[in-house]
């Protein structure tokens, strides 16, 4: 179970979906125009943690993705894209599940 904070990004929040903090520092993106992402998750460990509408069940986590592209992620006119274009080649994924 996730508690969070009503903390949001409003500048986000109407371009993309539902984006919040926890309170334990993860930075939730859940996108209701994307055609690719279902979820993202950013953790202040520098990690990125993906669900793709292509495999629901799965989790991808991104390693060493840092704040400063979280929140380029956040303003991408893509989160898909973006992802595609700066995340996945340059950064080590693990399946989670």
């Amino acid at each position: 179970m996730s508690v969070t904070f009503k903390t949001s990004f409003p500048n986000i929040e109407s371009e993309h979906g539902q984006c919040f903090m926890s309170e334990f520092g993860m930075i939730i993106l859940q996108p209701e125009n994307s055609s690719s992402v279902v979820k993202a998750t950013w953790h202040d460990f520098n990690a990125l943690y993906v669900t793709f509408t292509s495999s629901p069940d799965s989790c991808y986590c991104y390693e060493g993705v840092t704040f400063r592209q979280m929140v380029q992620l956040l303003n991408a006119d893509s989160v898909g894209s973006f992802i595609a274009k700066e995340i996945k080649p340059n950064h080590e994924v693990i399946k989670i599940r």
